[in-house]
């Protein structure tokens, strides 16, 4: 059950100290969220402490901010608000992690309302719709950094407005984030100016692309990461390659990862609602747009049956 906006707004007033944690491998829409909450926090309230700290895996969302040095904050007394994060297993915990109370804002359907207090919008586009909304409602109007954070998050997580969950609220949200002295096109080139070397990877994924039943997946295995010498998260971008084409109805992709030794899978449907499938792999997401895990490449065949199933 979610609680008023105005309960959340006097719990964050009380507090002098402020944590703000993303998602495991925060995306654009976690860290634009967060960002975007601490600067718009930090105009109206300069007197706190509010410390954004997580690790990632790439660097093209540095543009939004760097992550603050943890320190000894481990032994101080502060509010987290979690931004994102669909569970408490999610969270990009640094060590000593013991808040005081915990905020809980999200968009995910899957979300367990494990905060003190919770604000959950299955139906809004992205953390940063959110997020934009509650602080229209508590300001008004906000600097144009945060505002830059937020208009982020939201074009990353709807795929410039594509998806589904797209809606009149979503746009309507964009526009007053959306100010003639938001620099736009610097935003575009940061997230999808690509180096040479994407395209050679671009032309490998191609002849990866397997298609049958409606169904167009590509698997990245030990031995391409290697031949490659690329981060297995390096390839998860290019599930999109299959978005646009009338004959796919649902795509993935199966990417290995070393440091975990397990697969990736990331699901993703126009039409078609996959997130329970997701779920019994102790997975999550969206209904379109959803992810899970497997150790045995050898499951695969079990989950592209039950992806047919819906079909």
């Amino acid at each position: 059950m979610n609680n008023q906006l105005h309960e959340i707004f006097n719990e964050i007033k009380k507090n002098k100290n402020i944590l703000i944690l993303p998602h495991i491998n925060p995306d654009g829409d976690a860290l634009g969220s967060c960002f975007g909450l601490k600067y718009a926090l930090l105009e109206y309230f300069p007197e706190k402490k509010i410390k954004i700290v997580f690790n990632k895996e790439n660097e093209y969302l540095d543009f939004l901010g760097l992550t603050d040095n943890w320190g000894d904050w481990g032994n101080k007394s502060y509010l987290l608000i979690t931004l994102d994060t669909a569970n408490e297993e999610r969270i990009n915990k640094p060590n000593n992690l013991d808040p005081k109370k915990i905020i809980n804002i999200d968009h995910h359907i899957s979300n367990t309302y494990y905060g003190d207090l919770n604000y959950v919008m299955p139906e809004a586009s992205s953390a940063c719709e959110i997020i934009a909304i509650i602080l229209e409602k508590w300001f008004k109007n906000i600097n144009n950094r945060s505002k830059m954070a937020l208009y982020t998050g939201i074009i990353t997580d709807s795929n410039r407005f594509l998806y589904n969950s797209t809606s009149k609220k979503t746009l309507k949200i964009a526009s007053w984030l959306y100010v003639d002295s938001l620099n736009t096109q610097y935003i575009y080139n940061k997230l999808y100016l690509k180096p040479k070397l994407d395209f050679d990877i671009l032309q490998f994924i191609y002849k990866k692309i397997k298609i049958k039943d409606s169904i167009g997946y590509y698997i990245i295995n030990k031995e391409d990461i290697s031949q490659l010498k690329k981060e297995s998260f390096e390839f998860k971008k290019y599930i999109s390659l299959l978005n646009g084409y009338k004959d796919i109805k649902i795509w993935f992709s199966v990417i290995w990862k070393k440091e975990d030794q397990i697969y990736k899978i990331s699901l993703r449907s126009r039409e078609y609602n996959l997130i329970d499938i997701a779920n019994s792999y102790n997975g999550g997401g969206h209904k379109y747009a959803c992810g899970l895990q497997i150790k045995d490449i050898k499951e695969l065949e079990v989950i592209i049956n039950k992806l047919k199933e819906l079909l």
